[in-house]
């Protein structure tokens, strides 16, 4: 999983592809200069990317906030290349929701996670072996999640589609303007409505 977008597309990858700089160390100094512009575009085009599929391509970590679910029932929710659960918390029935949540279950007491959606986007986590908690009325469980989509010989296109809007953007152009080639790439990750 990438920490950070240069891991997906290295500065020198790039320089290959847009032909800067040959293989001796004086012409890889000469373009060292560089190197911080082309590691900001790589991360505006790993961004792009990542928005036109709606999954991370660098691991991220986010809040969800998710509708309580009881007795054995599993938590169903919505969110696209799930990595895991880090944190569950909640309001207990004496917990104030104008505070943080006051109750919490360990991540490994919980049930199983699995999906239950296409492409990736629902998922249902199952409780405790004791069920889930009792809760203040009107609260929502809160989840803390690792998101990212994996990055292997299966999404080799989209590394090109990277690419190709680091291309535009070394060309001097203000935006990245989407072709035919980038929507062809990313064709297979992409969620319609």
């Amino acid at each position: 999983m990438a920490k950070m977008a240069t891991d997906l597309v290295s500065i020198d990858r790039l320089k290959q592809e847009l032909r800067l700089g040959g293989a001796t160390a004086e012409s890889r100094a000469a373009f060292q200069e560089h190197d911080a512009l082309l590691a900001a575009q790589i991360d505006a085009a790993v961004s792009f990317v990542a928005r036109e599929i709606d999954a991370p391509l660098v691991e991220t970590t986010q809040t969800l906030y998710v509708q309580p679910a009881t007795g054995q029932h599993p938590l169903v929710f919505d969110v696209r290349a799930l990595k895991r659960v880090s944190r569950f918390q909640y309001w207990s029935l004496s917990g104030a929701l104008r505070q943080a949540p006051d109750g919490s279950i360990r991540v490994q007491d919980l049930g199983r996670l699995v999906l239950a959606g296409f492409r990736g986007g629902s998922h249902g986590l199952y409780p405790p072996a004791t069920g889930w908690p009792a809760v203040r009325a009107g609260s929502l469980f809160r989840l803390e999640v690792a998101r990212g989509l994996e990055m292997t010989e299966q999404t080799m296109a989209l590394r090109q589609a990277i690419v190709l809007c680091v291309r535009q953007l070394y060309d001097g152009y203000g935006e990245i303007r989407p072709t035919a080639a980038f929507y062809a790439l990313i064709q297979p990750w992409r969620v319609y409505g």
